[in-house]
């Protein structure tokens, strides 16, 4: 039995999370692995937040808390608590999620044992914050596979309507600081901050290794206050997501294909599912400069077969011909 504990730091930046963060804070003073510091990092909030967090830490000196006067952003938040890491290991958590009693337990147990991985995550269960019931297990589902690296997740594409890569919930995470923290996030960024954050600390360590584990150990609170509920904040963060591909072109040449195989993606499958009933010829015409011929023609023969209800059953048996999962 191996008994390492290496410190293991925990980043919790909040905001006006005065209905979740104590539950929260509860759920990671409660861990069976007890060798930790919690970084609790608050951009200015407004409500009670700040006086919760001030209640905790009076009673847990692993607690070490940094507070803002006025808010600065997601970027500086996350940045100043990162600064502040001292820990071997490293965990991102929301202030409205909750960690299980064994969470960092059976990560670091992972990681100790598996010394050539460099981040580890696992599963997770989005509840709904009003009635608590469960709505679903993120990672679990017969459409989405596990991204073993950044660039699978960061460039996602199925060009034959496989199973696609799920998104990645940064509260599953534990990972070695060597490799988590190289990188910082880009104060330019406001809403997709974590793509060119991760990509930025691949690149640096480009042989990382990522792993899962198929237990819940932790659980993803469902609310309207939630970041990615905001229909408006998504329309911008689609945004930031382009402009940082268009800076990946240009900063990693060597992954440019990677970048430019999403983009073709994501305008193929904004044609045939979004925008072929708008008839968009403009965006037609910018699909076929940007793709070429051969994926333009893809394209109309992809649209024929969802106008006569074949496309999923036609892809369907074509992967199980080629085998292909």
């Amino acid at each position: 039995m191996n008994h390492y504990k290496p410190l293991v730091s925990v980043v919790v930046p909040t905001y006006n999370q005065e209905r979740f963060i104590a539950e929260t804070m509860q759920s990671i003073v409660s861990q069976t692995y007890t060798n930790l510091e919690i970084i609790i990092s608050d951009d200015g909030s407004t409500d009670q937040t700040v006086e919760i967090i001030k209640s905790f830490a009076q009673k847990d000196s692993r607690i070490k808390p940094f507070f803002s006067k006025k808010n600065n952003g997601i970027p500086f938040n996350f940045n100043r608590a990162f600064d502040a890491c001292k820990g071997e290991l490293v965990a991102f958590f929301s202030g409205d999620d909750l960690m299980h009693a064994h969470k960092i337990e059976r990560q670091v147990d992972f990681l100790v044992r598996n010394i050539d991985v460099d981040l580890v995550m696992h599963e997770v269960e989005i509840f709904d914050s009003l009635t608590g019931n469960l709505i679903y297990t993120h990672q679990n589902t017969p459409e989405t596979k596990i991204p073993t690296s950044p660039l699978q997740w960061l460039f996602p594409t199925k060009w034959l309507f496989y199973k696609k890569y799920s998104s990645i919930l940064p509260t599953s995470i534990l990972a070695r600081s060597k490799y988590y923290l190289q990188a910082r996030y880009d104060q330019r960024f406001k809403y997709k901050h974590e793509l060119l954050f991760h990509l930025e600390n691949h690149m640096l360590k480009p042989q990382s290794k990522w792993a899962f584990l198929p237990e819940v150990l932790g659980k993803y609170r469902q609310h309207p206050d939630n970041f990615t509920n905001n229909k408006e904040l998504s329309k911008l963060r689609e945004e930031e997501k382009f402009l940082i591909h268009a800076l990946v072109l240009q900063k990693y040449p060597q992954i440019a294909a990677y970048s430019q195989s999403f983009i073709h993606f994501t305008m193929f499958e904004n044609l045939l599912f979004y925008q072929y009933k708008a008839k968009n010829k403009h965006y037609l015409k910018q699909f076929y400069i940007e793709a070429g011929f051969w994926k333009f023609i893809y394209l109309y023969f992809c649209m024929f077969l969802k106008k006569i209800n074949l496309l999923f059953p036609f892809f369907k048996l074509f992967r199980i011909i080629l085998r292909i999962k």
